[in-house]
């Protein structure tokens, strides 16, 4: 039996179990959690099910949410699969039953800022906005860092809430800064 953990592989993992019935020769059931996007909430209902018998579980969408799972995975001996990009998944936090398949913040940040800052040797001050969730704040980690390993300088940041719609105020303050480039540290 496998749990999925919100939904957002839930219509592809339903075909493909239903056109074969089983994985690994071995019958397959699919029980969806909704975490509400709640981390307390997540784990609670991902212990319920482990303590059933349950020792599959995947997905989540927010990497906070997956940080509490993978405490129960741990707990309970379970096996999680995820692939949230927050580094602490795999990195402070890491632990034996948890996998992460996705590109982490580490990996992004370097993969974006290091050829754009070889492509722009000018550019030596940074301006951030990012949003602020766990996912959000190790972006920012990761970028400052390597602002830093290259010379260059990071003259601020803004956090905003998820949702953000109304930007202004925080593009008005990257330009205040006279920063030489802006990056973007949103996703979700």
């Amino acid at each position: 039996t496998m749990a999925l953990v919100g939904s957002t592989m839930m219509v592809g993992t339903e075909f493909a179990i239903e056109q074969r019935g089983e994985v690994l020769g071995k019958k397959f059931e699919i029980i969806p959690i909704d975490t509400e996007g709640k981390p307390a909430v997540a784990a609670r209902k991902v212990r319920e099910w482990a303590d059933k018998g349950v020792k599959y579980f995947t997905t989540c969408n927010s990497s906070g949410v997956a940080l509490a799972v993978a405490q129960v995975a741990a707990e309970t001996e379970s096996v999680f699969i995820t692939s949230v990009g927050a580094d602490a998944v795999t990195n402070e936090n890491a632990n034996n039953y948890t996998f992460r398949w996705s590109l982490p913040t580490y990996g992004a940040t370097r993969g974006t800022l290091i050829p754009l800052m070889e492509m722009y040797p000018e550019a030596k001050k940074f301006y951030t906005i990012t949003v602020d969730y766990v996912f959000g704040q190790s972006l920012l980690e990761n970028a400052k860092n390597v602002i830093e390993e290259y010379g260059r300088e990071h003259v601020g940041n803004d956090m905003h809430v998820g949702g953000t719609t109304e930007y202004s105020s925080y593009l008005a303050k990257a330009v205040a800064s006279d920063a030489d480039v802006l990056v973007l540290l949103n996703y979700g």
